[in-house]
């Protein structure tokens, strides 16, 4: 296989169906990961990883974090990337913030630009695809623990299929949801594979929709539309500072891509690690 050729594979999981389906496994166990690692830990003689811990934090300083950022040539437009970092900033190492994600691009930019120190602090539907999943999760979570903030990340295409929740929200009085919508203006990741992988040949990608946050303010909720990268800051902090929910429409450049991103039927070992690749040709048909 191509998936860690060099290491033995053990694979855990409680179907058995499951083993070995998608990575070939070197020794399958079928049971519960909590009790097989019990077991595991109990079974493995203590070993000295000093030099193993040497030699990952030796690769993390030859490969830091790189999070692709737009160039030079729509400066002035409000790239996704500035806004989580200013959401990275605000939520920092608090333990009283949650943060719901919904389908798409800025679920890839959730997961790789925000900071996860505390577990189930990420509710999202996975690899599920659930569009408009945010919204009715975050009124879930923010009854659950109404004494934390619940940021709800959404694209513009999840956040019209269920924004009537909104109603709900001002209806049951929930103040704690604050909502972030990365508004490109597309059904970004279907746009982005269309742009890589079919000779930009766009269909039924392109959305309209209204002001949100004139929607927001008609449904008893406040609106905010940010435009421009030096209003994010602020915008964030307004939305913090409000004693109920808001909404804050990032209007950001619409053509922005997430990476790494694996073609279809390829492997791991085959990803687009950014848009010096992409741009190499108008499309980059899979070779593998």
């Amino acid at each position: 296989g191509t998936f860690a050729r060099n290491a033995t594979v053990v694979h855990v999981d409680v179907e058995a169906a499951e083993v070995g389906k998608n990575v070939f496994a070197d020794v399958g166990i079928v049971g519960d990961a909590r009790r097989v690692l019990a077991a595991l830990v109990a079974f493995t003689p203590p070993r000295d990883s000093a030099r193993w811990r040497s030699e990952i934090n030796a690769l993390r300083e030859y490969h830091p974090p790189q999070p692709y950022r737009w160039d030079a040539a729509t400066a002035g437009t409000l790239s996704p990337h500035e806004v989580y970092a200013s959401l990275r900033h605000a939520i920092g190492a608090r333990d009283d913030v949650r943060v719901v994600s919904d389908v798409g691009q800025h679920q890839m930019w959730t997961a790789q630009l925000l900071e996860w120190r505390r577990p189930r602090s990420h509710l999202t539907s996975g690899g599920s695809g659930t569009m408009g999943f945010a919204i009715p999760a975050a009124l879930g979570a923010a009854l659950a623990v109404p004494d934390e903030t619940i940021w709800v990340i959404v694209g513009d295409g999840g956040f019209q299929m269920t924004n009537q929740e909104l109603a709900t929200i001002a209806q049951e009085g929930i103040t704690n949801v604050k909502i972030a919508i990365i508004n490109n203006g597309y059904l970004g990741m279907v746009r982005q594979w269309q742009e890589l992988f079919e000779s930009r040949r766009y269909s039924a990608t392109r959305l309209s929709g209204p002001s949100f946050a004139l929607l927001a303010e008609a449904y008893g909720v406040r609106g905010i539309t940010v435009t421009s990268p030096h209003e994010v800051d602020g915008a964030i902090s307004a939305a913090w500072q409000h004693p109920g929910c808001v909404v804050v429409d990032f209007q950001v450049e619409r053509e922005a891509n997430v990476f790494p991103i694996v073609p279809q039927g390829c492997h791991i070992g085959d990803m687009m690690l950014g848009p010096d690749v992409s741009a190499q040709a108008p499309a980059r048909e899979p070779v593998c």
